[in-house]
């Protein structure tokens, strides 16, 4: 019954099995311990065997939308689960069909059967009709999404790509910002330096004032170690703050001159690839609200403009980007590209486990990425 229940409130229907199905699980079972019905009780049967014949005859003859296949067991028992979940994944990957696998096990027997698969092992019912819920409405998303990307796609340089996205590494701000570039987000001008001297150079290209930032892979938050510095003025200014960044960091390292952008609000738009689900894009406010109150949303990529729409709506701080005291409405427009642009650089490049662009500062138009975190782990398959 808890499964009947959880997948009721998750909006799956127990459908009753037909006659076909009941017999071809009665010679499969050569028992007349069991009752048939939905969802199948195999009581004290432990053929593991047998369990995953059930299930492919369950995507032959009911083509579900989903299944979730229980697996009780004990230490004795452990590797035979573990060469279950493996059939099961063959199953689904030959399918094409979505199956949770939900183990019960004492000790670790758990997690020991989920490294030896991809496939995503459950410890609860309710996570793994959560999961299937999420499986369901990513397959309903696809059709909607495919026009949504082809608006949003542009030329990339393939072999760029390709260099920025090999090898397990983090990116530093300036290649995170490119990568995001090449996917329509747009993005504060800046140029990369290599001392104060030719900060100050690339600042007066630039146009003041501007922010200077350090570039050191092992500073993900800069300005933790003193390596931001806002709204520089001028030439004397740069050098004051790039000598002394330099100082604090204690290394060679390169400095980030890029050019200011007043007013807006700052948001965060991000996404990382769920062992569960895949990739899954995220929004919220961003800058130092996205720590203190936490508003973010989230959806199973590849997302769609509906999606998109839907996941602005779902933040509180939906109400800043209204028109506010006098001050024009911002555009909300660019934050639902930038979450679709950020789908499709999740789904296109299985290589990129998480990816953050914090702040996305939204304006009266457009909406521009000041700083960028990517992590990859130089996986290039799904």
């Amino acid at each position: 019954m808890v499964a009947a229940d959880a997948a009721e409130r998750y909006g799956f229907r127990l459908t009753p099995l037909p006659k076909e199905f009941l017999e071809q699980a009665s010679s499969l079972l050569r028992t007349d311990v069991i009752t048939l019905a939905n969802p199948i009780d195999l009581g004290l049967i432990f053929d593991f065997d047998l369990y995953a014949r059930i299930v492919e005859e369950c995507l032959r003859i009911l083509s579900p939308d989903a299944v979730l296949l229980i697996n009780t067991f004990t230490l004795v028992e452990a590797e035979r689960a573990q060469k279950l979940a493996q059939r099961v994944e063959e199953i689904v990957e030959g399918s094409g069909r979505p199956v949770a696998f939900c183990a019960y096990s004492q000790g670790y027997e758990t997690q020991m059967t989920q490294q030896h698969t991809n496939l995503p092992i459950f410890a609860e019912i309710e996570d793994a009709i959560r999961g299937l819920a999420a499986s369901r409405d990513w397959n309903s998303r696809k059709e909607r999404a495919v026009e949504t990307t082809s608006e949003t796609s542009i030329e990339r340089a393939p072999n760029e790509t390709r260099r920025l996205l090999s090898g397990a590494r983090v990116f530093m701000a300036d290649e995170a910002l490119s990568l995001c570039e090449q996917y329509g987000i747009s993005i504060a001008r800046f140029e990369v330096a290599n001392g104060p001297d030719a900060a100050m150079e690339a600042a007066d290209r630039l146009g003041y004032p501007v922010a200077l930032k350090v570039l050191a892979a092992e500073h993900i938050h800069k300005s933790d170690v003193g390596g931001v510095a806002l709204g520089l003025q001028d030439r004397v200014a740069i050098s004051r703050e790039a000598e002394a960044m330099l100082t604090r960091i204690g290394h060679p390292t390169r400095l980030m001159v890029q050019r200011m952008v007043s007013g807006g609000l700052e948001m965060i738009v991000g996404g990382k690839r769920d062992r569960s689900f895949g990739p899954v894009v995220m929004l919220g406010l961003g800058g130092i609200f996205v720590e203190a109150f936490d508003d973010v949303t989230f959806r199973v990529a590849p997302i769609g403009r509906t999606d998109a729409e839907e996941m602005v709506e779902e933040i509180h701080g939906k109400r800043m980007l209204h028109a506010f005291r006098g001050r024009p409405p911002l555009d909300r427009e660019s934050v639902i590209k930038a979450l679709t642009s950020m789908s499709t650089m999740l789904t296109e490049n299985p290589a990129i486990d998480e990816i953050d662009i914090n702040p996305l500062v939204v304006l009266e138009t457009g909406a521009v990425a000041l700083d960028a975190r990517v992590l990859v782990t130089g996986k290039q398959t799904n």
